[in-house]
């Protein structure tokens, strides 16, 4: 019996907490505010405090399941 395959995820959708895992803005936590099919992505990067609209690829970007232990500190209001 195969083991089963882990959930995949199409696309992401706007509310989605995510972050970023590539370029200068690796490990930086994001929302998703618009998809743009499901190649790219425009979010709310938070950069030293201040949110700011940014377009990533969508293999720059993480899903951040809510719950995970130390992860939603990141997005703190």
């Amino acid at each position: 019996v195969p083991a089963p395959e882990p959930e995949k995820r199409l696309g992401l959708n706007p509310g989605d907490r995510v972050a970023v895992i590539d370029g200068p803005f690796a490990s930086f936590p994001a929302t998703v505010v618009e998809t743009m099919g499901l190649e790219a992505a425009r979010v709310l990067i938070d950069i030293f405090g201040r949110k700011t609209l940014a377009e990533f690829d969508i293999s720059q970007l993480e899903y951040v399941r809510k719950g995970v232990k130390g992860v939603d500190d990141r997005f703190a209001a």
